[in-house]
């Protein structure tokens, strides 16, 4: 698995974003990624913050521009989408924020952990792609809210 992806339309989520691979007991971290280098809409280096869907300024942000107050442990620099905050306009959103190239065909147990907090609007739900080396496939859609930051784990070895 090489890249991942996330898709949100009218939502709120935060992503801290580790990758790792284990082998047998071991593990190493591929990529751990606190967003400490990003600033405003621009990304850390090497990833793509992109607006599919929507206005050009429907972007993912690293300042937080509603001010929204987080549960630990989302501290410092997060990646959000806050389409209340700033592109509030009911118009269809879908913004992508991608990780920048990251081999992990010698894995054999390749995990993607992240906190989240996900709130959308009516029909709006936020999806966690893989990039495979051929195609995009989804490994996890959330479409209900979460009361509070959230744990995730997610296998992508396959």
């Amino acid at each position: 698995m090489e890249n991942y992806t996330v898709r949100f339309r009218k939502t709120i989520v935060i992503f801290f974003t580790i990758f790792a691979s284990l082998n047998l007991l071991s593990q190493t971290y591929i990529l751990n990624e606190d967003f400490s280098s990003a600033s405003g809409t621009t990304p850390p280096v090497d990833w793509s913050n992109i607006t599919v869907i929507g206005e050009a300024e429907d972007l993912w942000h690293f300042d937080n521009p509603g001010s929204r107050a987080f549960n630990y442990p989302a501290v410092g620099n997060l990646a959000i989408f806050d389409a209340a905050a700033y592109s509030n306009d009911s118009l269809p959103e879908e913004v992508t924020l991608e990780s920048k190239y990251v081999d992990c065909s010698g894995g054999a147990n390749i995990l993607l952990m992240f906190h989240h907090w996900f709130v959308p609007d009516e029909g709006a739900s936020g999806i966690v792609e893989v990039w495979d080396g051929t195609s995009w496939n989804q490994v996890a859609q959330y479409t209900d809210s979460t009361s509070n930051v959230e744990y995730q784990v997610l296998n992508i070895s396959s």
